[in-house]
């Protein structure tokens, strides 16, 4: 089964451990969770793949934080500046440029799903450039055709702290999602631009307020391309059900996470997790808002995963749990990757 996937953190890990021409990913050192030889064994034909800017108080916690046995919570994260964003983003994307330029046999950045049909058909990873939290930008008008012509097709206005377009959600358990104010004035006006442009917005790290104003605007899909169900596990960065039927409505999708901190209905990010948990979210979104809406958003590289899905050459057992959860075959095809591109077609075109 191929699967188009709705988020990874390939490039950040890349970026941060000083891997500038993505030997990592290319040679398949077996380092993280996606590499070439793992993606062509597990099927990982493509999928969003995020530029991302670090906040040094959030990775602070992470180390200190022994999530296995205790849900993460910290309090609201801090903005961080226009040129670090902006350095680390560009650095990031000049890193799958090179990539692609380099082995297009082996990833492909595509900017439409023409280029994203071909590049699975040639066997090359299908590369949707993403940037989570628009921090690297002060002027959309002026500066989103830049990042359009590098390659952007996908943009989440916030990560999980706030910044000139919106409030990020802050991670908690339990907690609703319902954490402060939403979009700013310049949030709207980012959301008209991405439209006209043919630019997919993301609300993964949206709180509730953020993710009602994306809707009050929105005329094309939008999407949460890594997320959870907060009915099955009650984090701040999940999905109520009106949530998930707003984003539906809109003919977009949710990209279901593969952490297990928000698979879980404790929180914890424990790798002894059935892979179950995960098609309980899956199923319940079919269940509320239609088999349209339901997808992949693993978010690998990204977080904690479970021992069975150690890396992408697993997730042919993640589609036989589906299969074994009751999915049919055409529902486990919408969720690998007929949701996304479907999605990605009406959107970026």
């Amino acid at each position: 089964m191929r699967v188009f996937d709705g988020h990874n953190d390939l490039l950040y890990r890349l970026w941060e451990t000083g891997d500038r021409d993505g030997t990592a990913f290319l040679t398949s050192d077996g380092q993280g969770h996606v590499d070439l030889e793992r993606a062509r064994i597990g099927g990982f034909s493509g999928g969003l793949f995020a530029v991302f800017a670090d906040s040094p108080e959030f990775e602070q916690t992470l180390a200190s934080t022994d999530a296995s046995t205790v849900p993460l919570s910290m309090d609201d994260i801090e903005p961080i500046g226009l040129t670090h964003a902006s350095a680390v983003c560009h650095e990031q994307i000049a890193i799958v440029r090179r990539m692609s330029a380099a082995r297009p046999d082996a990833l492909r950045i595509c900017s439409s799903t023409g280029q994203i049909g071909q590049a699975m058909s040639d066997g090359a990873v299908a590369c949707v450039l993403h940037v989570e939290g628009l921090e690297m930008i002060d002027d959309p008008r002026a500066q989103l055709p830049e990042l359009y012509d590098l390659g952007v097709r996908s943009i989440g206005p916030v990560w999980s702290r706030p910044n000139r377009f919106g409030h990020g959600v802050p991670f908690r358990y339990p907690c609703d999602p319902d954490t402060g104010p939403g979009l700013t004035a310049a949030g709207f006006e980012l959301i008209e631009i991405c439209q006209q442009m043919g630019i997919l917005v993301d609300v993964a790290h949206m709180n509730a307020a953020g993710v009602a104003d994306v809707a009050s605007v929105a005329e094309s899909p939008f999407v949460s391309s890594h997320a959870g169900v907060h009915a099955i596990c009650p984090a701040s960065r999940n999905h109520t059900d009106d949530q998930l039927r707003t984003i539906a409505h809109s003919g977009g999708l949710v990209g279901i996470v593969l952490n297990t901190d928000f698979i879980r209905r404790d929180g914890r990010a424990d790798p002894d997790t059935d892979l179950s948990s995960f098609v309980d979210h899956i199923r319940h979104v079919i269940n509320v808002a239609g088999i349209e809406a339901a997808a992949l958003g693993s978010d690998f590289d990204g977080g904690p995963v479970a021992r069975d899905l150690a890396d992408c050459s697993a997730l042919p057992s993640l589609v036989r749990r589906m299969e074994a959860g009751g999915l049919n075959a055409a529902q486990i095809e919408a969720v690998c990757h007929g949701n996304w591109l479907r999605v990605l077609k009406e959107t970026i075109g």
